[in-house]
């Protein structure tokens, strides 16, 4: 099996933006399953950067719930919003809640 070719071939001496574009335009044309692998490499970068917040906003939601369960005389319980986030985390762990 051959892998793909490097993205900078002897052709592309300088490197710019469009020719960047250019390149993986040409890459998806000569075989669509590049614009999978590209769009998952993307969201894979975006998701490194963004772990964190999705982290936070999770554990705020969650401390949330959990106050409002309390004034209502509830236990706390498993935010649905704060599982949400959570499965974009990068180890996706079931939350934990505080006992009564």
């Amino acid at each position: 099996m051959v892998g793909p070719p490097f993205l900078w071939s002897q052709s592309m001496v300088t490197v710019t933006p469009n020719s960047l574009i250019d390149e993986l335009v040409r890459r998806v044309q000569d075989d669509p399953f590049n614009l999978v692998v590209t769009i998952i490499f993307v969201l894979a970068i975006v998701h490194t950067f963004l772990a964190y917040r999705f982290t936070r906003a999770s554990h705020r939601l969650q401390q949330a719930s959990d106050e409002r369960n309390r004034q209502a005389g509830r236990r706390p319980v498993p935010s649905v919003a704060a599982e949400l986030l959570r499965a974009f985390e990068r180890d996706a762990t079931p939350a934990r809640t505080e006992a009564p």
